[in-house]
């Protein structure tokens, strides 16, 4: 179905794919006949991709954005052409990994994605504790690593005062982007394609109060 012109409908009268379309793009102002609508993750992913290339503001800010990205998009959606992703093994994180980031559920690039995700979200830190089954953790950047995650040569036991330069799990910032784009990108082609699903409780109405921000036009 083509998009209609967002600037000849009310917002409150777009479909759910408009809706979406908007939540992965509107990074700037898009103009509706009622309302000027952005989107968080779309604003998000803009300043991502900005900060991550200025020098006062590219080592913590641009991950916190891209980790909070792929777990909106988890939280937010799944798609009907894959097999449903296990819901004893919950995580909105590694559910947008396995719709639309190419990872089997689970798998250790998952886990160890997910071990970044929670020492940067929670308090800045490039370290994520042993928990359930998931291993100890302590990241470093490598900006010339060919992969996203380059795994320790030896595993750490999280002995503060055992560690050596093989326990670092590296990270290479500009292709953990390139993934970051892999998931909206992908998110978008099963919005366009038609098996995108909402999966908030409150549906398109929980999308637009959660993840957009609105200002009424101006008569």
């Amino acid at each position: 179905m083509a998009l209609r012109k967002f600037h000849e409908i009310h917002f409150s009268s777009v479909n759910q794919e408009e809706l979406v379309y908007l939540h992965l793009h509107a990074s700037e102002q898009r103009i509706t006949k009622d309302y000027a609508v952005i989107s968080t993750l779309a604003v998000t992913n803009r300043e991502v991709r900005s900060a991550i290339s200025n020098l006062y503001s590219k080592n913590i800010l641009p991950i916190m954005g891209m980790v909070a990205i792929i777990e909106q998009l988890g939280e937010a959606y799944s798609r009907s052409d894959l097999p449903a992703y296990p819901e004893n093994g919950h995580s909105s994180f590694k559910k947008a990994l396995y719709y639309f980031g190419g990872q089997d559920a689970d798998n250790e690039f998952t886990k160890t994605l997910y071990g970044l995700r929670n020492g940067i979200l929670h308090n800045a830190s490039f370290f994520s504790p042993s928990k359930g089954n998931q291993s100890n953790y302590i990241f470093t950047y490598n900006h010339d690593a060919q992969n996203v995650l380059t795994p320790p040569s030896i595993p750490w036991d999280g002995d503060f005062n055992n560690i050596e330069e093989g326990h670092f799990t590296e990270i290479n910032p500009q292709k953990l982007l390139d993934l970051t784009q892999k998931c909206i990108e992908e998110a978008g082609n099963a919005n366009t394609n038609g098996y995108l699903n909402i999966t908030l409780r409150g549906g398109m109405n929980e999308l637009i109060f959660r993840y957009f921000k609105w200002v009424k036009n101006e008569d």
